[in-house]
């Protein structure tokens, strides 16, 4: 198995439970978003183009991250992934997005799911679908057309872009470990003050 096709079943794996539940992604947006999100992670100038140097650091950096994915489910460290770590790797993944979702329904905090938190968490999910969808069907015929589409695509990309320019303090057109790092501790800050309320 060639390091691309591993590292592109990595990626299946870490992303395939959030995308295949999603109607958007149902309606072949994903592939598109995946392709402008690599193409904004390579523009570091952010001039729109993709530069020769750009390319290649970014190939660098995507390398870099292969070679980290293949050995974390390279477990014997053969150089190979075996059927079986393919599978290891498959059910961490699961397992990992299951006690995340468990985390968020136990609101009590006592590492059980009640029936009402289990009611709860499931309202709140299928609320939160209604919402998205809602976002998205501007006409409200509970159909996604592909201007629609197109739509929520550069609205999300809007959004994405106001996003980094608040990180990217220095306005440089990239996010340093410091910018990083202070977004992090804006965020749990926000996080505790929205609990204690």
């Amino acid at each position: 198995m060639s390091h691309f096709t591993t590292f592109s079943l990595i990626a299946a794996v870490s992303l395939g439970s959030f995308f295949a539940t999603s109607t958007f992604a149902k309606e072949g947006h994903n592939k598109g978003a995946h392709a402008q999100r690599f193409k904004q992670m390579a523009d570091t100038d952010g001039d729109g183009k993709i530069s020769k140097e750009e390319k290649a650091a970014f190939k660098v950096k995507m390398e870099q991250r292969k070679a980290e994915f293949f050995k974390k489910i390279d477990t014997d460290g053969d150089g190979k992934i075996s059927d079986e770590e393919k599978a290891a790797a498959k059910t961490a993944r699961k397992e990992h997005q299951k006690k995340m979702m468990e985390k968020r329904a136990d609101t009590d905090g006592d590492g059980k799911i009640s029936d009402k938190e289990k009611a709860a968490f499931k309202a709140k999910m299928e609320q939160r679908k209604a919402e998205h969808l809602k976002r998205i069907d501007t006409d409200g015929d509970d159909k996604i057309s592909d201007e629609e589409k197109t739509a929520f695509k550069a609205k999300m990309e809007q959004r994405k872009a106001e996003h980094f320019k608040k990180i990217d303090t220095d306005g440089d057109g990239k996010i340093s470990d410091e910018e990083k790092a202070a977004a992090k501790a804006k965020r749990q800050e926000h996080k505790a003050g929205k609990s204690s309320k």
